[in-house]
């Protein structure tokens, strides 16, 4: 099985990425290939949560 979790929250290390990270360690240790992909880090406009606005 593979699971792909997907982070769409704009702060690092929230909440959001804590549950995400123990999901997808639950999921490894049942033999699952896993992947994650974090959206802050990709190029996607255009709120980034930096309060410039």
């Amino acid at each position: 099985m593979r699971v792909l979790g997907i982070a769409g929250s704009p702060r690092r290390d929230g909440n959001t990425d804590l549950l995400l990270n123990e999901v997808m360690k639950g999921a490894a240790s049942k033999g699952a290939e896993v992947k994650t992909i974090i959206l802050n880090q990709l190029d996607i406009a255009p709120c980034q949560h930096c309060d410039a606005c």
